[in-house]
């Protein structure tokens, strides 16, 4: 897409009747923003599927939690001893 200096300056005064001069800097700003989002998301994905890079070691986290089905278990273990046998 080649924009000529004409054009350039038709679609900026167009920016300026629909949105007005006073937020201009403000979307001007937001956009700017995104487009550094944006490329810093497309480089970090780069580096993740990057063949020669070494895979990032994952942290060894703690013990893994009980399900409710252990605790269930075992309190239905205790309430049978506790009963009398018939």
């Amino acid at each position: 897409m080649n924009l000529s200096g004409w054009e350039i300056l038709i679609i900026l005064l167009v920016l300026i009747l629909v949105f007005g001069a006073a937020k201009l800097p403000t979307i001007a700003s937001s956009i700017g923003k995104s487009m550094k989002v944006f490329k810093k998301e497309v480089t970090e994905l780069r580096e993740d599927t990057d063949p020669n890079k070494p895979p990032r070691a994952v942290e060894q986290q703690g013990e893994a939690p009980r399900s409710s089905y252990d605790a269930t278990a075992q309190r239905d273990e205790r309430r049978d001893e506790d009963q009398p046998r018939q």
